[in-house]
This record gives C-alpha cells, sequence and structure tokens, in this order.
C-alpha cells in the first residue's frame, strides 16, 4: 500500500535531505537541543555533530518529520557555520547563507528559484510571525502557503496559532 504525500514539493523534500547529509552527517535529535548559537556551538565544539529539536514537528511543510529533522539539521549547521544568532536578523542572514549554499550544489533554475521562495516562508516568514506573535506557526503549511500569496497579511493576521481546547 503507497502512503499518500502529504508535504509539499517532493523535490524540495529531496534536496533538504541532501543538503542535510552534505553538512551535517549523522546529525541527532531530541527535546533538549541548543536553543541559542552559543548552546550550540558549544554542543559542536563538544560532540563533532548537530543536535536538533524534535518537538513541533507535526503540520510541516515536508509531511515528514525526519525531513523536517533534516531541514533543522541543515538550518542549524548554516547558524554555526556561518555563527548567525538565533535572532530574526540572523534567521535572515542564515536564509541567505542557505540559499548561496543550495545554488552551489543545484544550481540556478526555475525550481531552485522555487525552492528559494520556499525556503524563505519557512526560515524567515515564520521568524517575522514569531516576532509579531510570540509563537511559531502551529499549522506551517497553511502560513507558508499564505506567506507566499500575500506575506504582510500572513503575518499580521495571526490565523495560525494553535487552538488551545482544553476544557471545552
Amino acid at each position: 500500500m503507497e502512503i499518500p504525500f502529504t508535504g509539499w514539493d517532493r523535490g524540495f523534500n529531496v534536496m533538504v535531505m541532501r543538503m542535510a547529509e552534505i553538512v551535517a552527517p549523522g546529525f541527532t535529535s531530541g527535546p533538549d537541543a541548543p536553543a541559542s548559537l552559543e548552546a550550540l556551538t558549544s554542543y559542536v565544539e563538544k560532540h563533532k555533530a548537530i543536535k536538533v529539536s524534535d518537538q513541533h514537528s507535526d503540520q510541516t511543510i515536508y509531511g515528514d518529520s525526519h525531513v523536517n529533522l533534516c531541514a533543522r539539521a541543515w538550518h542549524d549547521w548554516t547558524h554555526w557555520r556561518y555563527q548567525t544568532p538565533f535572532t530574526p536578523e540572523g534567521e535572515k542572514a542564515t536564509y541567505e547563507r542557505q540559499l548561496v549554499d543550495m545554488m552551489k550544489v543545484y544550481g540556478t533554475d526555475a525550481t531552485s528559484l522555487r525552492w528559494a521562495q520556499m525556503l524563505y516562508a519557512e526560515v524567515v516568514g515564520q521568524t517575522e510571525y514569531k516576532a509579531r506573535h510570540g509563537v511559531f506557526p502551529a499549522n506551517q503549511i497553511a502560513f507558508n502557503l499564505a506567506y507566499l500569496v500575500n506575506p504582510v497579511a500572513a503575518v499580521d493576521l495571526g490565523l495560525y496559532h494553535a487552538i488551545d481546547l482544553t476544557g471545552v
């Protein structure tokens, strides 16, 4: 039985997994992953590897938790490699370095330019949302799609928070 693909773009997923394989082979994951540049740098110095959070991996654009972890490994490796902080400015700089690295591997064509937009929504767009609302979007797929259509509305409206149904 074939499992239906629930991600955004199979090619994007393959690219993300390949980039993680190139820069962060053997990465690990867990709930206690480094949460700052300083902690990440210390962890890499000690373990010679990247560790990423395995939390909040549902409703991502990848449709697969392993691909989401690969995306985080590539992203956090980029933070470490270029020493970009975990701030809105640092996230944008990290995206820009990821874009350069992706283009080195995949070249510049219609596909990689589409992936660049997807990556921008994933990294920069979600960071803008968190800066505005204090949380990352819970439904990342819906947020990223809305962001690609109208970035200002996607961030400003704040429609993508998790809904707490406790006690309902």
